[in-house]
């Protein structure tokens, strides 16, 4: 684990972090707008993989805590939408 943050303790090193970082952020925010791919899940991995090599400098427990409750918040009204969709146009509960 300490070769991790030897590698990605320079200013290249923090260079690529960010840009991995935003590339998984922005497949994710597209998997909000197609179903395949899981956007909030991804977005989150990504802020805490990257605060886990930062070694928290730049992104707080407290941010990502607050990432976690905006997730569980999305999956949830995410949920709620798609059940009543369902039942407005009368999908069985096992066809969601």
């Amino acid at each position: 684990m300490e070769n991790i943050f030897y590698e990605f303790s320079g200013q290249e090193g923090q260079i690529i972090l960010i840009i991995v970082t935003l590339i998984i952020m922005l497949i994710g925010l597209v998997g909000e707008i197609l179903p395949v791919i899981p956007g909030m899940v991804l977005i989150w991995i990504a802020a805490l993989i990257y605060a886990i090599i930062d070694k928290f400098h730049h992104l707080s427990p407290w941010t990502i805590l607050i990432l976690i409750i905006i997730w569980l918040l999305a999956a949830i009204i995410d949920w709620i939408t798609t059940w009543f969709t369902a039942k407005k146009v009368g999908i069985s509960f096992w066809g969601l």
